[in-house]
């Protein structure tokens, strides 16, 4: 699960995928009501359903992601968007770390990753 200011992402099967056809995944932003001295909170939740295969699959992202791996070997050439990937993904793997150190607390991305 991510969750920040703006809601969450919650991809349940995001390391081990879940046999099917299917990968699925919730977005949510809470949505707080308040009138007077009543109150209502709304999940603001919405699940989102990916045709993909598992287990092996041609169209699987873990196929996918060697089939793309062994073509850049075979080619010789780095495709170029591979290490600003590569740096994204530690930055955001650090901050999950630094998070955790510091009891689930916020932290901040640093240095901020554009999109």
């Amino acid at each position: 699960m991510v969750s920040g200011t703006r809601g969450h992402l919650w991809v349940p099967d995001f390391v081990l995928p879940f046999a099917g056809k299917q990968i699925v995944f919730e977005t949510g932003n809470p949505v707080f009501n308040v009138q007077g001295c009543d109150f209502e909170m709304q999940p603001g939740s919405r699940r989102w359903f990916v045709e993909e295969g598992s287990h092996g699959d041609p169209t699987a992202q873990e196929s996918q992601m060697f089939r793309n791996f062994a073509n850049q070997v075979r080619s010789g050439n780095l495709n170029p968007i591979w290490p600003e990937m590569a740096l994204k993904t530690q930055v955001v793997m650090q901050a999950c770390w630094d998070s955790a150190i510091a009891q689930g607390c916020p932290v901040i991305v640093n240095p901020p990753i554009a999109s």
